[in-house]
């Protein structure tokens, strides 16, 4: 995580935490809500890492997105999962926060024209890993639930 920029004020951090068998995935994504520009593009590919599991940051402008594809492309088994409809891919990020999204899951395992691709919500039981790991950022950017889904039990660990 070296190579990341702390954003403008203007911008939040986008936080995903990756569990990937094979090489690192990319999302697109589109901006469904917020202030956007004309010369906005009206979808973003964003280069997961080259690290196969760990945490992942970017700065993003502030708004809603929608992954609109994620694509895991494994030697010469190139895939992509259209998910543009799927409400479940939408994220939230807040300018000045560390927005998680969820915890990326991509096997390995697949065939010509399937493979496993999951986006979880898994901030409760990943939140000690995240303080720890990121300490000196959250202190200038707190921790946001910025997934598309609520966490019950996070919710409960709050109270």
């Amino acid at each position: 995580m070296s190579e990341f920029q702390i954003p403008s004020e203007n911008q939040g951090i986008l936080l995903v935490n990756l569990q990937v068998d094979s090489v690192a995935p990319s999302l697109v994504i589109k901006k469904i809500s917020g202030t956007t520009s004309r010369k906005t593009k009206s979808t973003h590919k964003i280069q997961l890492a080259s690290k196969a599991s760990g945490l992942f940051l970017a700065s993003l402008d502030p708004g809603r997105y929608q992954i609109v594809e994620v694509q895991a492309p494994y030697f010469d088994l190139p895939f992509r999962l259209d998910v543009a409809d799927d409400k479940r891919w939408q994220f939230n990020i807040e300018a000045g926060k560390t927005n998680y999204i969820g915890k990326l899951q991509v096997n390995r395992e697949r065939s010509t024209r399937s493979v496993y691709i999951k986006l979880k919500n898994r901030l409760a039981a990943n939140i000690e890993n995240i303080q720890t790991e990121l300490t000196q950022l959250l202190l200038t950017h707190p921790l946001n639930a910025g997934s598309g889904f609520s966490d019950d039990f996070l919710e409960e660990l709050q109270k």
